[in-house]
């Protein structure tokens, strides 16, 4: 993307594309390379920022950037979609019985908040790791870390696409 000599066409091209949901990366070039020009590019959205004239390198290094960040966006997301269908495996109880672990409850909080006995947690937490194909509670936390924070992140540029961020 050409931001040419600081107008706001090649800006306003730039925040627009980088307000949708799209997860292309974009590299901004410009022959009038100052400063606030830099500043606001990337402000605005852009991945990369070049100054003409580019050298094969400069561009291709440029390009490794953006295709690195696209297969990261993309295993990330598909690492949120394999965890999400492993999490909707569980029951709702069971959502609960994770989230508490995840706080740092033990089974006999567990069992008092939730009304029930310690072994009926513990049955909960081997049935847990059991769906979600991990070894323990520890890695059932992780797991449903993992999931969590990409969601918040997804959905965090979900709303600024949307401009209610």
């Amino acid at each position: 993307m050409d931001v040419g000599n600081g107008s706001e066409n090649g800006f306003n091209i730039i925040e627009a594309v980088a307000k949708t949901a799209l997860v292309s990366p974009i590299i901004a070039m410009t022959q009038f390379a100052d400063v606030y020009i830099a500043v606001a590019t990337i402000r605005r959205g852009a991945t990369d920022f070049l100054v003409k004239p580019i050298q094969d390198v400069e561009l291709s290094n440029a390009v490794d950037g953006c295709l690195n960040i696209l297969s990261e966006r993309h295993s990330i997301a598909d690492q949120m979609q394999q965890d999400g269908a492993l999490l909707s495996r569980l029951t709702s109880r069971e959502v609960e019985v994770l989230r508490l672990v995840a706080g740092g409850s033990g089974n006999k909080q567990i069992a008092d908040q939730l009304g029930v006995s310690v072994r009926t947690v513990e049955t909960h937490r081997a049935t847990i790791a059991k769906k979600l194909n991990v070894a323990n509670s520890v890695a059932a936390v992780a797991l449903l870390s993992r999931y969590e924070a990409a969601k918040s992140a997804h959905d965090a540029r979900i709303l600024v696409a949307a401009g209610k961020a």
